[in-house]
Order: C-alpha cells, then structure tokens, then sequence
C-alpha cells in the first residue's frame, strides 16, 4: 500500500490530470439544412402548414439552409432556400395559398429530398418534413417503397412525415418500413404538431 502522502499526491494528479481517453473531446453539431414540402390542396392541410410554419419561425437558430416546397399538382415548385430567419418564413406563410397536388407530388418531394442528401458532405446532415394528409392508393404506396430503400443509402437524412390523416397513417408508415429508423410519422392535431415542433428545437 502506498504511504499516506504519496496516496493523496496521486488522487490530486489523477483529478487535476484525467488519464487519456477518459474525456471525450466536445465536437461541434453538424451543419443542418432543413426542407420543409408543403401540401396545400386542401382547407385543412394548408392551415395545418400555416400553423407549422408560424411556430417553427421561432426556432430556426440551428439551421443554416432553409429549403421550402409546395406540392403543385404533380411536381413540387421551390419557394425559398436560403438562410432562414423569421422575417423569410412570415413571407412564405402570405405567398402559400391552397393549390390541388396528387401523389406525384408527394413523390417528387421524397425525391427532392434524396437530391440534397446526395450532396451532403460528410459533416452535414438533412431533415426533411413533409406536410401531408399521406395516401393510400396502392401504385404510389409501392413507389414510395422504391423509394424509401433509396433514402436507407442516406444515413444522415431524416425524414418526418406530419398531418397524415388517421386511415392513411398506417399503408403509409408500412411503405416507409426500409427506413423505419430515420423517419417519424404525426397525425394533424395540435399535441402532434408540438411534439414535432419540440423534436426540431
């Protein structure tokens, strides 16, 4: 057994000099790019929308990219990328008004998001939050299967998928099952909207 000095003089060199590897050095969060697509073909979808994106103005710090969509019959038309600030997505919030879009819309917004993922580099990471009532039409369920194996090459996208309706929630998350660890699904009520809106805090 070590003198009783000698004791204390090694605790005091181990607290005031940790061994390597015992502290993890702090690395910085990844750059974040955010794109958020739009469905406004109805009322309710374009209110749920409005409502997402007033709250979400708030809290934009952790984002340095910005990429707003809105579903456009069958495509997705750009509206904004660009540094976010609150002031931009106030403006996005008075241009979107409801316009009709049909799955190939909801395609082409996955499809969006599978382009800037394949641009990340190796510090970035993406989320993508899709607004939508979702579907259930068999074709576009199978399409977005297709898709979704394409996006587990991504592992630094996430997706959520937020307004789906209850009789589409289930045919849809089962067409999203390859990636099942990368993206969320939210109803269109206000206590799934806030827990959305906490998870990209």
């Amino acid at each position: 057994m070590l003198p009783r000095r000698l004791r204390m003089w090694a605790t005091i060199f181990l607290v005031t000099f940790p061994l390597t590897g015992c502290v993890q050095p702090s690395t910085p969060q990844a750059p974040q790019i955010i794109l958020i697509s739009v469905d406004a073909s109805t009322e309710s979808e374009l209110d749920f929308a409005t409502a997402f994106l007033d709250e979400f103005a708030f809290q934009t710090a952790q984002y340095r990219w910005l990429i707003v969509d809105v579903q456009k019959k069958n495509e997705v038309a750009n509206y904004f990328s660009n540094k976010p600030s609150k002031e931009a997505i106030d403006e996005i919030i008075q241009n979107v008004v409801q316009i009709s879009c049909n799955d190939q819309a909801l395609l082409a917004s996955l499809a969006h998001a599978k382009e800037y993922a394949q641009r990340l580099n190796e510090d970035e990471s993406i989320t993508a939050v899709i607004l939508t009532e979702g579907t259930r039409n068999a074709e576009t369920l199978r399409s977005l299967q297709e898709l979704s194996q394409e996006l587990s090459k991504f592992p630094h996208l996430k997706l959520f998928i937020a307004g789906v309706s209850e009789d589409n929630r289930l045919p849809l998350s089962q067409a999203f099952t390859p990636i099942e660890h990368q993206v969320q699904f939210f109803g269109n009520g206000l206590v799934e909207l806030d827990e959305l809106l906490r998870l990209l805090s």
